[in-house]
Order: structure tokens, then sequence, then C-alpha cells
């Protein structure tokens, strides 16, 4: 994937080496680049001809995200309008200020002391806001979740019930540590699990964005378990309030879950879309479980439009034929093809209608079929 160019303005020597370093050792696609308020004003003067600078001013459009630090004192503003002055309608880009003060109101604004993970997701989420224009989030590597992401460029192929029982059997090999989250206009978990109204989803993103937060710094409550010790949000309503939140409500939501280190595997099941709250999630997920049936055309330009890396896709055919009466009389045949899979790394899962069974306006999907067998196959793939 591209890099992403920042732009750090700052006077604080010690700051910006600091911050400059924390981002280089990373190793993401974020590349930072630190200069002083004089060295800016000199790059757009054009006067860096005989000077040694960082960048020059032909430079300056490949940065998307401009940080000026509050040790530039009364030149920030000054410096800012200098910057837009420089950049036509057409330039995608921020600016915002690094301040010393917490209690902050303006939304170009960021605490300048915040953790890494939050400075940087706070830039991304803004400057996607900002221009339109998603460039993808970041996640703080100071934790241990692994996260998946199911996955089809079409619908009804059948990713709610490989997530399903993916979560299921990472729940049982994680002692419980999993969690289940659908992504889509529905609420899938209204078809598999029970639900009541008290204590759920709605109500804990109400507390976390617009009521008292410190109702979120405990999930226990909003959290329900089913009998195979996976962990779901208890849903009250099927239209999914999840993807109702704006996209920069949306990460916030994400990655305070994932922060707060309680699950050591998070299973999204995303289906078919197309969203920047899909593209976020994707660029986030230790795997990708891409799910297909007869390898659809459109699987080639859907992968390439959400800029999957090839590396971290696990591509499966759900509800393939594979022969099994006439192996026997076709074994070379299926040999071949089963060594031409092997090479394209997918994973097929067979037809079966017993593995699912619905009650109680409920689907429940049995662990003693071939469906289930198939999908314990992945979960070694994964692993």
């Amino acid at each position: 994937m591209n890099k992403v160019h920042i732009l750090l303005i700052t006077d604080d020597d010690t700051y910006g080496e600091r911050l400059t370093d924390c981002i280089r050792k990373m190793k993401s696609r974020l590349k930072m680049t630190r200069i002083g308020s004089y060295e800016l004003e000199e790059i757009i003067k054009d006067a860096s001809s005989d000077k040694t600078f960082n960048i020059s001013r032909n430079d300056l459009k490949k940065f998307k995200i401009i940080l000026m630090d509050q040790s530039c004192d009364t030149q920030c503003l000054e410096l800012e309008e200098k910057v837009n002055s420089y950049f036509d309608e057409s330039s995608q880009y921020v600016i915002l200020r690094l301040v010393e003060e917490t209690n902050i109101l303006n939304k170009n604004e960021i605490y300048k002391f915040s953790k890494i993970s939050d400075l940087i997701n706070r830039s991304l989420q803004r400057y996607s806001f900002v221009t339109g224009n998603y460039i993808g989030g970041h996640l703080s590597s100071e934790h241990d979740c692994k996260i998946f992401s199911v996955v089809s460029s079409f619908g009804g192929a059948g990713c709610s019930s490989i997530s399903l029982s993916v979560a299921r059997e990472l729940a049982l090999l994680e002692d419980e540590d999993t969690l289940y989250i659908s992504l889509g206009s529905i609420h899938q978990e209204r078809y598999f699990f029970p639900w009541n109204r008290s204590n759920n989803i709605r109500e804990f993103l109400y507390h976390m964005f617009y009521g008292d937060a410190r109702y979120c710094f405990s999930i226990d409550s909003y959290i329900k378990r089913d009998d195979f010790g996976l962990n779901y949000f208890n849903v009250n309503t099927f239209t999914n309030k999840i993807y109702e939140l704006s996209q920069e409500n949306f990460e916030t939501f994400i990655n305070h879950i994932i922060s707060m280190k309680l699950f050591k595997n998070i299973v999204f099941d995303i289906g078919f879309d197309t969203s920047n709250k899909a593209k976020f999630l994707t660029s986030i997920s230790h795997k990708i479980l891409f799910i297909t049936k007869d390898k659809s055309v459109t699987d080639e330009a859907y992968i390439s439009y959400m800029c999957f890396e090839d590396s971290r896709i696990i591509t499966v055919e759900n509800f393939s034929y594979i022969p099994s009466l006439a192996e026997e009389f076709f074994k070379e045949e299926t040999l071949e093809d089963e060594e031409s899979l092997e090479e394209k790394d997918v994973l097929r899962i067979r037809k079966d209608d017993e593995a699912f069974l619905s009650y109680d306006n409920k689907i429940d999907i049995r662990r003693d079929t071939s469906f289930s067998s198939d999908v314990n196959r992945l979960i070694d793939i994964i692993f």
C-alpha cells in the first residue's frame, strides 16, 4: 500500500525527534517528515535553493496531513494561512494543531501528548472527514488481539454462517476470549443469539458518544455469551446501530473495544460491503476470510477495489461441489484438481443442508456435520 506522508512542523526539537522516531519504529505505511517554522517559511518562499532542507517547495503537496505544533507559538495561524495559500482547491490535505491543553473543543486540534496510536487515529479520521478521501485506519501495535474479517464480493455467500462457526471454534480454543460482531445494515446477532431489551449495544453507543462515557469502560453488562463461550453484544433491534455510526465514531468504537484487551480474537462478519468501515476493518485485520462461490467473476474486481494484501487473504469456496461417488472412477482428475486448489490456497466447504437447524425464530449450526469439519480445517489454516 502507498505511504501516507505526514508533515510535522515544530520548534520543539526534543518532541519532534521523539514523535518522528516513534512513527518510524511502528513500521507502518505512515511516513513523517519534521521541519521547523523558519524552515517552512523559507520553503514556501522558495528560498531553499541555496540552503539544505528536508523537503523542497514542490514536496509540500505530497503531504496528506500537516501537524502544526503549538511550540511555533504565535506563528501558527500565520503559517497555516501561508500553507493554505500554497495549496490549490483540488488538493487533498488537512492541517491539524498539536496543543498542550487537554480540554479541546476545536475538532482540528489534538492533544500533543496523546498516545501515539490515538494521535495517529485522530489525524487519519479528521483527514477522512475533511477531504472525504479515506486513506485507511491505524491500530496501536500495543495489543495481542487477532482480528478476522469475513467478506465476500456478493451477497448470500454464507459469510454469517462461516463467521459464527469460526468464532465459536476460536472461543472453544481460546478459553472464551473471542468476540463476534456483525457489520452491515442488519444485526446478524438477532438470527443466532437470544437477546433482551436492557443493557444493549444501542445504550452502550449512546453513553460512549452522547451520554456518560464512564459507562463504556466496563462492557460486561452489554456482552452476552452463548453455550460455546462466544461473546457477542446484546442487540435489541435488527437495524445495526454500529453500522449507523459515522466513520469517525465507528473507528473510535472499534479501537476502544480492542484497546480494552479483553479479547484474544474478534471476528467481524462483514459480508458484501465496500464502505470505508469495511475498508478500515480489513486494513487492521490479521486475516481476511474471502468467501466465494464457484469463483465469482466479481471476486478479482472486489479484491482490487478493497486493496487487500495477498498475504492476509484466505479464500474459501463455500458450498462448492466436491466429487465423492465419482472419486474412484476419476481419481487422477480429482487429484489434479486438489493440487491446483492447494497452489491457490483455496479451501472448500462442502454443501451440507443438515448443518443448519431453525427453531424459535433462531438459526442453529450443528458441529457434527461436514460443514463444521470443513470450518475446523479453516481454523487450522488460520493458525
